[in-house]
Order: structure tokens, then C-alpha cells, then sequence
């Protein structure tokens, strides 16, 4: 059988052809077989959102009936519905993007962000196919550009922490700078237990003051309260909210100091260890001990009279005996 020779090989004194069966081949390219229109991979320029929605259409264009089973992308900010469906040759479907644009804006840099940033967003379908032939996963892009209206400190006021037994207002405050001009800028919040304020800086016309006050609550634990920083330009046109977190802990009034605990170390044996304690109101109210109780036999509690504390101090003596203290 006569054979065709494309190469001539070298090899010290002596010369081999190569089959052209081994030369190397181009590589195989596999047919597109979905299509989204390029004007529909790029929403533009938007104001920045925690919900942006944007509609891709996605066609079948091959012969065959496609399965997709979900989607991976660059982004966890992004959801995407409906996450299956099924393709038959020539159809389309609509597929909706919510993506978080605020993303960006984590709380320890939320004052570093930009008036206009880039978007970009890899997207690739997990496919089946129901003639099983190879196919080509295609890649997406879905870019655009995020426009900033302000520019904001934090997004995380922490108003500390307060006594259960308060009844003073918690207060917080925040600059926020426009990056725009901006006709207002109001705060939305749904929580009965917060009010606040927002004026313009006396001295610059471009910053916002922002006066949080959240009402005393004798329940102890953490809190947050969402508010909403809404803009508005000149036109009257109403931005999509900004989001700031309130937060605040309430404790318990009566405070130990140095700690609820004592750690007396090692001692040696058969001496007597001992550690000043001291109570006192966090909101400065006068209160009484009633009884001090302990549970381990050879400790012995002793009132201390201290003019310089409010609360009540006292003396922890421990006696450190074979067995343990």
C-alpha cells in the first residue's frame, strides 16, 4: 500500500521519514451551539444596587436538544434563574442575573470605592447533550460599569457597648460625601427603636452628616438595625438604596473587675492565695449585694471598704490544699 511522507527527521548520519499520519493535526474544533447577542453581554452603565436584574436571552442554535444543568461563574454575587431548562434546536429562553453591585463595598473599605468601576462576570453553562457527541462549553462575559453616588465611611456604624439598665440614648454618627450632585439625601429605617438625622456640612457643600440614636432596651444580646442611605439627584430621580448596619451590645449592668473569673496560678502547697474583685454599675447606679455565695470549700469572700469605688470591692482568699485547691 503506498503511503504519503510529509517529514524528513534528522538523526546523526541517517534521515527517517515520518508518516504524515503522525504529523501533528490541527485541533478539532467543536461547533457553537448556544448564542447570546452580544448587546445583551453588556448592561452598560448603572447605578450601583444590591438586586440589579438583567435579562439574557440564550438560543439553541445547533440540531440537537440541550440540557442545561445549572451555571458557574466568577462571582458569588450573582443568582441566576431558572437554573434548568431544557433547549430544543432553535429555541430560546430568557435567563434572569440578580447581581449584588454593592459587592464591592465590604465594610472595612467602603470608603475607597470609586464614582465609576468596572463589572466583569465569567459565565459558563453545564451542558448535556441528548445525541451525547461532543460539544463546546461556551464562556461568557457580562460586563458593564458600577456608578457610585456616594462615597460613605463604613457601612457598619457599631454604637459599642451599653448597660441593660441605660436610659440614655446610644449615639452614632457618619460623614458621607457625594460623588455626584445630589439634590437630598435621606435615611430609611423600619426599626421603631432608631431615629435619625442628616443635614449638609456647614463647611463643605459635598458632605452629608448623618446622627444615629437608637432608644435604651433592657434586653441583653447583640444588635443590628438596617437602615437605607437614599439619594436623589436634581432631577428628582430616587437612587437605589445604600444599606448601613447598626449595631450595639447590650450587657449586663453589674460589671466584675478584673473578670468574672480569678486564676490564681500555680501555688504551692499549703499557701493561701488571694485576688482583688470589684463590682460595679456600668450605667453608675447604686446597688446592693445581697449575699455572696461559694462552692468549694476552703474559699473565703471579705468585704473591703474602698472610697474611691462606687460599686463594692472585695477579697478572694483561697487556701491551696492537698487534692487541689
Amino acid at each position: 500500500m503506498a503511503a504519503s511522507w510529509l517529514l524528513a527527521i534528522a538523526c546523526g548520519n541517517s534521515t527517517r521519514q515520518v508518516p504524515s499520519s503522525f504529523a501533528p493535526q490541527a485541533p478539532l474544533v467543536l461547533p457553537t451551539i448556544l448564542f447570546i447577542p452580544d448587546g445583551r453581554l453588556n448592561f452598560g452603565e448603572t447605578w450601583e444596587s444590591r438586586d440589579f436584574r438583567w435579562i439574557v436571552p440564550i438560543q439553541n442554535v445547533s440540531d440537537a436538544t440541550i440540557q442545561i444543568d445549572g451555571f458557574d461563574n466568577s462571582c458569588q454575587c450573582t443568582k441566576i434563574e431558572p437554573k434548568h431548562f431544557v433547549l430544543k434546536p432553535g429555541e430560546s429562553r430568557d435567563i434572569e442575573f440578580t447581581i449584588d453591585l454593592l459587592r464591592g463595598r465590604r465594610p472595612e473599605t467602603a470608603g475607597h470605592v470609586q464614582e465609576h468601576r468596572d463589572f466583569s462576570l465569567w459565565l459558563s453553562p453545564r451542558i448535556t447533550e441528548s445525541a451525547g457527541s461532543a460539544i463546546r462549553r461556551p464562556d461568557w462575559y457580562l460586563r458593564g460599569k458600577i456608578r457610585s453616588a456616594l462615597q460613605v465611611e463604613t457601612l457598619l456604624l457599631d454604637l459599642g457597648e451599653h448597660s441593660e439598665r441605660s436610659t440614655v440614648n446610644q449615639m452614632g454618627s457618619l460623614r458621607v460625601l457625594e460623588q455626584s450632585p445630589l439634590m437630598s439625601l435621606e435615611v430609611e429605617s423600619n426599626s421603631p427603636q432608631l431615629t435619625a438625622t442628616v443635614k449638609r456640612n456647614a463647611n463643605d457643600a459635598s458632605a452629608f452628616d448623618i446622627s444615629i440614636a437608637c432608644v435604651p432596651t433592657a434586653s441583653v444580646g447583640d444588635f443590628r438595625h438596617e437602615v437605607a442611605l437614599i439619594a436623589r439627584l436634581p432631577s428628582g430621580e430616587r437612587l437605589p438604596p445604600l444599606p448601613l448596619t447598626v449595631a450595639r451590645r447590650i450587657v449586663a449592668d453589674i460589671e466584675v473587675v478584673p473578670g468574672a473569673s480569678i486564676e490564681f496560678g500555680a501555688q504551692p502547697l499549703g499557701s493561701n492565695s488571694q485576688e482583688r474583685i470589684s463590682l460595679h454599675s456600668r450605667a453608675g447606679r447604686s446597688f446592693d449585694v445581697v449575699s455572696v455565695q461559694v462552692d468549694r470549700a476552703g474559699t473565703l469572700v471579705e468585704r473591703i471598704d474602698d472610697t474611691t469605688n462606687r460599686g463594692r470591692s472585695y477579697l478572694v482568699k483561697q487556701a491551696i490544699r492537698d487534692g487541689g485547691i
